[in-house]
C-alpha cells in the first residue's frame, strides 16, 4: 500500500540511487516520494523538504546548477526552516546544499540569477559535443565549489561559502555528538576532506579524510540499495 512508510522508503531508495550515480531511477523514486509524502503527510512536512533536497542534489549531478539552486533555495530550505526551525541540522544541511549550488555556479562564471535557465543553456539544439563539454565543466565546477571553502582554487561565492561553513561547523559541534567522518552530509558539502590550517581538531579531521572519499565516492555501505537505505535512516534525526 502506498502509505507514508512507503513514501519514506521511496525517498531513501531515491537518495541511495543518487549516491550510486543512477540518475534516472533516482529521479523516478524521488519524484514519487515527493508526491506521496505530500499526499500522506502534507505539503509542508519536513519529509517533503528532505526529498526536495535530494532532488536538488540530483539536479547538480545532472549538470543543472541553476535548477538545483532554484529548488534548494526557494523550496527545500524554506520548507525545512518552517517545519523544523532555522538551526535544525536538516535545515542547515539544506542551506549548505544551496551554498554548493552557488559555488558551482560561481566556478562556472555564471552568477546566481544571471540567466542561463535549466541545464545551463544546453537545450535540444545544442550539439552533443557541446553538451558533453558543458557536463564536464559543471562536474569540475561542482568539485571546485566544494574545495573553495578551504581557500583553494581561487574563487567561491561569498554566500555559498558562508552557508557551507555554517553547516560544517554545526555538524562538527553538534550537541548530541559530532557527525562522523563517513556521514553523507558533511561529505556531500566537501567537509572532512579539505586542507586545514593544522593537523589537530577539526582541521586535522579534514586533512586526514581522503579527498577521493570526500569528493567522489559514496560512503561505505552504499554498494547496494539496501545498504544505503540502512545508512541513510539515522540521518533523519
Amino acid at each position: 500500500m502506498k502509505n507514508a512508510l512507503f513514501a519514506e522508503v521511496l525517498g531513501d531508495v531515491g537518495e541511495a540511487l543518487r549516491m550510486e550515480g543512477k540518475a534516472d531511477p533516482a529521479a523516478l523514486s524521488l519524484g514519487q516520494a515527493v508526491t506521496l509524502r505530500k499526499a500522506h503527510l502534507g505539503e509542508t512536512h519536513a519529509a517533503v523538504g528532505a526529498a526536495l533536497v535530494s532532488q536538488g542534489l540530483l539536479l547538480l549531478d545532472q549538470h543543472r546548477p541553476e535548477d538545483a539552486l532554484r529548488l534548494l533555495d526557494t523550496e527545500a530550505a524554506p520548507l525545512l526552516a518552517r517545519a523544523l526551525g532555522d538551526t535544525h541540522p536538516q535545515t542547515v544541511y539544506a542551506r549548505g546544499c544551496v551554498g554548493l549550488a552557488l559555488n558551482t555556479l560561481h566556478a562556472l562564471g555564471r552568477p546566481a540569477g544571471g540567466g542561463g535557465g535549466g541545464g545551463g543553456g544546453s537545450g535540444p539544439s545544442t550539439p552533443r559535443s557541446r553538451k558533453a563539454s558543458l557536463a564536464d565543466r559543471v562536474t569540475e565546477a561542482r568539485r571546485l565549489g566544494k574545495k573553495a571553502r578551504f581557500g583553494r582554487d581561487g574563487a567561491h561565492d561569498p554566500r555559498g561559502k558562508e552557508l557551507i561553513d555554517a553547516a560544517l561547523t554545526l555538524f562538527d559541534t553538534y550537541p548530541q555528538g559530532p557527525f562522523g567522518d563517513s556521514h553523507p552530509w558533511p561529505l556531500e558539502l566537501g567537509g572532512w576532506g579539505g586542507d586545514g590550517a593544522d593537523a589537530s581538531g577539526t582541521a586535522g579531521r579534514r586533512m586526514r579524510a581522503s579527498e577521493k572519499l570526500a569528493f567522489a565516492t559514496p560512503p561505505a555501505g552504499t554498494d547496494t540499495v539496501e545498504g544505503a537505505v540502512a545508512l541513510l535512516r539515522p540521518v533523519t534525526r
